[in-house]
């Protein structure tokens, strides 16, 4: 699950130069969570008649946002209606969207990872000990993936590659360090990247 997050999470970093007000979109989409997660809450407590403790503090986030929430959804989405993500797109728009690596990620590793979240424990039952650990080895590399694109943005968001020309290499060179095995590759690799 954490590895879908954060999956999600890269891919919403690096939409943000993409999308049309994206930052107003994402900061007032979860303004838009909130009224929908409190309308649904009060909702379920007037139905089922459940007494709720808190529930006054729904209820006045309700009176007090509701009608500058559904304001600012026509204004910035253009309906009332919650969207369903900020970018007004689904999953599989933002990764096609994206490109590479988001659009493998999404179309092989997510599709993967959902397999074994959504049945629940029927996902993992069965297995023999060893998927347990290629399965977190597979999230620790979509983790890798992720966090490399989300450093990206970061690079290119600040200019960071005005002030240190060789910020891509160093990048890169972080990237690929784990995979050599002696001090004498990890040298040569440096050496080609940083000279």
């Amino acid at each position: 699950m954490l590895a879908r997050s954060t999956i999600e999470l890269a891919m919403d970093i690096k939409l943000l130069p993409i999308v049309p007000q994206s930052i107003e979109k994402m900061l007032a989409f979860g303004d838009s969570e909130k009224l929908k997660t409190a309308k649904k809450i009060v909702e379920f407590a007037q139905k089922s008649g459940t007494k709720i403790s808190d529930l006054t503090t729904y209820q006045t986030f309700i009176a007090q946002n509701e009608a500058n929430i559904i304001a600012i959804r026509q204004q910035l989405w253009g309906f009332p209606q919650p969207p369903e993500h900020w970018s007004s797109m689904k999953i599989k728009d933002r990764a096609g969207k994206l490109g590479a690596p988001f659009d493998e990620l999404y179309e092989v590793k997510y599709r993967h990872l959902s397999w074994q979240v959504h049945p629940g424990l029927t996902g993992v039952l069965g297995l023999e000990s060893v998927a347990f650990a290629a399965m977190c080895g597979d999230a620790l590399g979509i983790a890798v993936i992720c966090y490399e694109q989300v450093l990206a943005a970061m690079i290119s968001e600040f200019r960071m590659d005005e002030t240190d020309p060789k910020i891509w290499n160093k990048l890169k060179f972080a990237r690929l360090v784990a995979c050599t095995e002696t001090p004498a590759e990890r040298t040569q690799l440096e050496r080609e990247l940083m000279a």
